[in-house]
C-alpha cells in the first residue's frame, strides 16, 4: 500500500526550519554547510515564541521545543487541524533532562527531588507535549532501538495505514546531544564521527493529495547482516519493488567519517553510478535518528528537482555530471551504525 508523505519539517545545525518560505525550491534557498569534524554540534534554533506559548516555553528543554515547532509547521502544512495518531522515534530521549535529573539525585543525596527534571527525562515526553499540544487523544507511541528508532516508528506508521487508510499520522524522529553525553560516548571510545542532533516530522497518509510531496515505497531494517552480503541484501530489497539498480536516481547514503564503517557503504555504493552517490551526516553530524534527517532531505530533493552541491560524494557533483537540478523520480536512503541495525527507505516522486 503506498504512504504519501504530505508535509515535513526539520530543524537541524542547518538553517532548515524556514515555515515561511513556500513549499516550491526550499533546498534551493538552504545554504548548507559541512560541519567541522570535531566535537559535537547543536541545531540552529528559531524563535519559538512564535510556535509555543512563552509561559509554556519556559519550562521545556530545547528537544521539546524543538518537537513542538516541527511537529506544529508539520500539521499547519498538511492543513489538518490535528493527527489520528503520534508516532516519534528517538534513541535517548531527553538527555538534558535526564543529566538535570541525576545531578540533582547526586547533590540531594537521593532526597527532596524535583519531579519535574525526573517527569520531562523520559523518552516519551516529546509526543505526549505534541499530543497536549494539538489535543490529539489517539495512538501515541515513542520508539527507542537506537539507531533504528525513526525506522521502527516509520514501520508502525506503516502498519497502521494498511489498517485504517484513513488515517493522518504524525511522523517523527528526535535526538539531542549535550556536553555531558559527548563526554561520556567520547571517553568510552563510541565517537563515531561528529556528534549532531535534529528534530524532523512528517505528516504520512495513504491518500494522495496536491501537498503530496514523496511517496514511501518501501522499508527494511536488518539488525545484523554478514559481511559481503550487503549487496546482495540492497539488490533483494529493489527486486521485491521491481526495481534495478538503475531506476534508482539518488543513493543517499549515512557515512560519518567512521573508517570501520567505510567498506560497508562502499559494497552499497558501487552498485550505483558515481553521480548518483550522495550522503549528509557531514551536514548534521551523528545521532540515532539522523536517518529522519535524511528522509527530510530526499523527501525536499524529490519535490523541488535540486539536489545541493554539499550532498554529492567527494562534494563535486557537477564534475562528476550530476547537475544540481535535475528529475529525481526515485531515492534510496541506506543507513547503519557499527556494523549493525541496516535500514533501507525507498522514496518516490507521487506519480512515479
Amino acid at each position: 500500500m503506498p504512504v504519501f508523505i504530505q508535509s515535513a519539517e526539520a530543524i537541524s545545525p542547518q538553517d532548515t526550519f524556514q515555515p515561511a518560505i513556500s513549499q516550491t525550491g526550499k533546498l534551493a534557498k538552504i545554504e548548507f554547510r559541512p560541519l567541522p569534524g570535531e566535537g559535537y554540534h547543536n541545531c540552529i534554533h528559531p524563535d519559538y515564541k512564535q510556535y509555543i506559548n512563552p509561559t509554556a516555553l519556559r519550562r521545556m528543554s530545547p528537544l521539546i521545543r524543538m518537537g513542538l515547532a516541527t511537529s506544529k509547521i508539520c500539521v499547519e502544512k498538511a492543513g489538518i487541524e490535528k493527527p489520528d495518531a503520534i508516532l516519534v522515534g528517538s534513541g535517548l530521549g531527553c538527555v538534558r533532562d535526564t543529566v538535570k535529573f541525576l545531578n540533582q539525585l547526586i547533590e540531594n543525596q537521593e532526597t527532596l527531588l524535583n519531579p519535574t527534571a525526573f517527569i520531562q527525562s523520559t523518552h516519551n515526553t516529546v509526543s505526549g507535549q505534541i499530543a497536549l499540544m494539538l489535543g490529539c487523544r489517539a495512538h501515541n507511541l515513542t520508539f527507542s532501538q537506537d539507531s533504528i528508532s525513526f525506522e521502527t516508528a516509520l514501520l508502525e506508521g506503516m502498519l497502521l495505514l494498511d489498517e485504517d487508510k484513513a488515517m493522518n499520522i504524525l511522523l517523527g524522529g528526535i535526538d539531542e546531544v549535550v556536553e555531558e553525553s559527548f563526554q561520556l560516548m567520547n571517553k568510552n571510545g563510541c565517537l563515531n564521527g561528529p556528534m549532531g542532533e535534529g528534530s524532523n516530522f512528517f505528516l504520512i497518509s495513504s491518500e494522495r493529495s496536491a501537498k503530496s510531496m514523496a511517496r514511501l515505497d518501501g522499508l527494511e531494517i536488518l539488525n545484523r547482516c554478514k559481511s559481503g552480503d550487503i549487496s546482495r541484501h540492497t539488490n533483494d530489497f529493489l527486486a521485491s519493488r521491481g526495481l534495478a539498480f538503475d531506476d534508482i536516481d539518488l543513493l543517499l547514503a549515512g557515512r560519518n567519517g567512521d573508517e570501520n564503517s567505510e567498506e560497508i557503504y562502499d559494497q552499497v555504493e558501487q552498485l550505483f553510478h558515481p553521480s548518483k552517490l550522495a550522503e549528509y551526516k557531514h551536514l548534521v553530524g551523528e545521532y540515532n535518528t539522523a536517518s529522519a534527517f535524511a528522509m527530510w532531505l530526499a523527501t525536499g530533493i524529490i519535490r523541488d528537482k535540486y539536489i545541493p552541491d554539499t550532498l554529492l560524494r567527494g562534494r563535486s557533483g557537477n564534475k562528476d555530471g550530476a547537475p544540481r537540478t535535475r528529475p529525481i523520480r526515485r531515492v534510496l536512503l541506506f543507513n547503519q551504525y557499527k556494523g549493525q541495525d541496516f535500514s533501507w527507505i525507498l522514496l518516490s516522486h507521487p506519480d512515479t
